[in-house]
Formats: C-alpha cells, structure tokens, sequence
C-alpha cells in the first residue's frame, strides 16, 4: 500500500522560522550580532525539524500570504485582548478578597469553535484569567461545544454581559485566527 507524502512548501518554512526569529528577539532582548547569528540559526534548525515531522502529516487549505497577515492581526488582537483583561481580572479579583463579596458559580458557555486547538486555546485563555476556571469541556457533534466556566465572582444580572465581554471576543477573534 503506498501512502501519499505531502510536499513541505517553502512557505511553511519560512513562516515558521520567522516565527521562531521573532520569539528568540523577544525573550533575549539581546540585539549582538552573535545572539542574532544564534537565533537564526536555531530558528532555521528548528523549523526545518519540525515542518519534516510536524507539517507533514497536516492536511489542509494552503493559505495566502494576505491570510497569514489577516492572522496575524488577529493573534496581535488576540494577545492584547487577554493581557487586558487578565490585569482587569486581577483588579476585580483583589477586590473581591478584600471585600469577601465572592458568589461562584458554575456557567456553561456555548462557543461556536470546530477543532480541538481552538478549543485548547479558549479554555488556556479563560483558565489563565485570575478568577476563571474551565472545568470541563463538552463536545457534542449535534449541537457543538460547550464550555462549564467556574467564576469567583458573577452576579445574575450582569452575567450574559459580563461573559459576553470577556470570552465572546476571544471565540470571535479565535475562529478568525484558525480559518
């Protein structure tokens, strides 16, 4: 039985390593030309293991140059978003200890996003946000996936719009980001 290779586009490549460039400027902050020289050469290395193993084996829409910009706005959007708010959660949340005002509950959100990775990543957002906790995922194929969110803190009234403030643009500009 012959399985069918995929072919590894250069485009992948050098995405991917730009990527990695990217991520070694910003956790060295070191601009030598010798660090510079070692992250790009790191990153090339690496990217070229990992499109061989990793790329390969993905099957899917090849994506324009215009889509990889149009999803990095996104991730940019993304990142801000979640750093906003968790320094807000934190806020909320020392105000809460200090005024002992805390009334958990339970909710189950419905989030319109197809694949296990943006499920993963919705769930990583939520959970890193002081005073949120995703406790468990459901995936249910005839009426999609449901998320069950424990807040600190959430009063009845405010409850749709407070969720739909917070995690209702981090699904938006996920389901962006993956399609």
């Amino acid at each position: 039985m012959m399985t069918r290779q995929r072919r590894i586009h250069k485009r992948d490549v050098l995405v991917l390593v730009t990527t990695l460039f990217l991520f070694w400027l910003l956790l060295t902050v070191n601009f030598s030309i010798l660090s510079l020289m070692a992250g790009f050469l790191i990153s090339v290395l690496v990217g070229l293991g990992t499109t061989r193993l990793a790329i390969k084996t993905v099957e899917g829409k090849r994506k324009t140059f215009k889509e990889y910009i149009f999803a990095g706005e996104h991730l940019i959007g993304l990142i801000l978003s979640a750093l906003f708010r968790i320094i807000i959660a934190n806020f909320e949340l020392i105000y809460q200890v200090i005024t002992l005002r805390i009334n958990p509950k339970i909710v189950r959100i419905k989030v319109d996003l197809s694949s296990d990775a943006e499920l993963t990543l919705i769930s990583h957002l939520i959970t890193v946000t002081p005073g949120t906790l995703v406790i468990d995922v459901e995936d249910d194929e005839d009426e999609g996936a449901f998320l069950y969110v424990h807040f600190s803190s959430l009063m009845e009234k405010d409850s749709e719009e407070y969720i739909e403030n917070s995690i209702g643009r981090w699904h938006d500009m996920i389901g962006a980001l993956f399609r």
